[in-house]
């Protein structure tokens, strides 16, 4: 969410995609959270940060939604929304031209991003166990 709008739904036509921050417990990563904060390097060439991908696997492959983040000292930058795949140099900026940049103060930005982890973690822990029904069911 920037502002109280999803950043999904501020894209075109590419609402079949799902966060990185999501998809991270089932893929048993947190580096995702480490690049948006740029602590950890980028699974593309570029240095793009992936923030959408599919839903299905989770694979460059298949397309993502990416970003170039730029962290200074007071604000953290996303600009240059685009869309590529792990196998082609090129980004499609087309459809993305008028999104962003998005300016984030620093220090909340990282606390949102820290908290990931943890909130992943609780929910985990609330989910339903795989296999396990109640005896009425």
């Amino acid at each position: 969410m920037i502002d109280g709008r999803s950043l999904l739904e501020m894209v075109p036509g590419n609402a079949d995609m799902a966060s990185v921050l999501w998809l991270a417990p089932v893929l048993d990563d947190d580096d995702d959270v480490y690049r948006l904060l740029g602590r950890c390097e980028s699974p593309l060439d570029d240095g793009r940060v992936p923030l959408y991908v599919c839903p299905e696997c989770g694979d460059l492959g298949c397309g993502a939604l990416t970003v170039v983040v730029e962290v200074s000292s007071d604000h953290v930058v996303w600009r240059d929304l685009g869309w590529q795949t792990d196998y082609c140099d090129e980004v499609d900026y087309d459809d993305f031209t008028t999104i962003g940049p998005f300016v984030f103060e620093r220090a909340q930005y990282e606390a949102a991003l820290v908290a990931v982890p943890e909130f992943r973690a609780q929910e985990q822990c609330e989910a339903p166990v795989e296999g396990s029904r109640r005896w009425w069911m």
